[in-house]
């Protein structure tokens, strides 16, 4: 049985559209891999408080206020793939997917998800997808995770973006994608930006050891500095 959890930024609870798409395709990735599983997380109803800026994780290597976020952690950590989704506020990801970003900061230094596939989700009234989805982009690639494509609809030109015919119509093709991927029989391919984003993390964790002295450590423990992503991604 493979595991996708999905992390929701949205406020809206039930009502939210970006919970409704993502709900929609993973349905339709269970009608080509139905061993598939999946739970999708709405932050705003976990108990996530917001960073201080204390940097303590960089020096033991997690967050040291203890709230709804490390069982999150443990949930994404334990899945097989992972998706991340937002809506469009005021051009870039909701206060609640920002503040999950932020509690995370020491797992973006140490690609704490290196290998994972992933997927993102957007939505929007109107403009902003372009800022949200390079943001999106660059806590996935961050994160260490592959990822495979996205989930993007406008109100403004999708009206029925939350039914299953606009869903099988738009993504039918990546959710075969997806589904083959978790079923072993697609090989999951590393992108060039993953090898950008390991080069860029390994210059900081490597030349930044006064400032990030865990980080520093997580990295020779893992014998990354000597290593580029691929040859990590293929000793996984």
């Amino acid at each position: 049985m493979k595991k996708i959890t999905a992390i929701i930024g949205s406020p809206r609870g039930e009502n939210s559209t970006t919970a409704k798409l993502t709900k929609n395709f993973l349905e339709l990735v269970r009608e080509y891999n139905p061993n598939a599983r999946y739970e999708i997380i709405m932050l705003d109803g976990t108990s996530i408080g917001y960073c201080k800026g204390c940097m303590a994780c960089t020096k033991i290597g997690e967050c040291v206020v203890k709230d709804g976020l490390q069982d999150i952690q443990m949930k994404i950590k334990n899945s097989d793939m992972v998706i991340l989704g937002s809506p469009v506020y005021v051009h870039g990801v909701s206060a609640q997917f920002k503040t999950f970003a932020d509690r995370i900061f020491v797992w973006l230094h140490t690609l704490r998800l290196i290998g994972k596939p992933s997927m993102m989700v957007i939505t929007t009234a109107g403009s902003g997808i372009s800022p949200t989805r390079k943001f999106l982009n660059l806590i996935l690639y961050l994160l260490g995770t592959i990822p495979l494509g996205r989930l993007e609809a406008n109100e403004y030109f999708n009206n029925d973006y939350t039914s299953m015919d606009f869903c099988r119509r738009k993504y039918e093709g990546l959710a075969k994608k997806v589904a083959n991927i978790l079923n072993d029989n697609k090989k999951l391919k590393p992108k060039l930006m993953n090898n950008y984003y390991f080069w860029a993390m390994k210059s900081k964790a490597k030349f930044g050891a006064q400032w990030l002295p865990y980080e520093n450590k997580y990295w020779e423990s893992k014998g990354w500095f000597k290593m580029s992503y691929n040859k990590v991604f293929k000793s996984l």
